[in-house]
């Protein structure tokens, strides 16, 4: 097998990305430290995730503490869905 999807697959649902965030998406708020080593503190204070001229807007807001990480946005969708 080659790994190629194929065929059709029907759009389950069109998210409103020019919403509050918090509607649609759970914000992470963690520190990814000790997970994948990604360096990232995931932070909810509204820096990080928002909307601007209505989109969905996930940005690196600053600089962590020591300079070895960075403050930025991470979202996951509410819902869950199974091909």
């Amino acid at each position: 097998r080659s790994g190629l999807l194929q065929g059709r697959f029907l759009l389950k649902k069109r998210y409103d990305l020019g919403g509050s965030p918090e509607v649609e998406f759970d914000i992470a708020e963690y520190s990814d430290e000790n997970l994948t080593h990604s360096c990232s503190n995931y932070t909810n204070d509204g820096s990080t995730v928002f909307t601007r001229d209505g989109k969905l807007v996930l940005r690196v807001a600053s600089e962590g503490t020591g300079g070895k990480s960075l403050q930025s946005g991470r979202i996951r969708s509410k819902e869950s869905y199974r091909y």
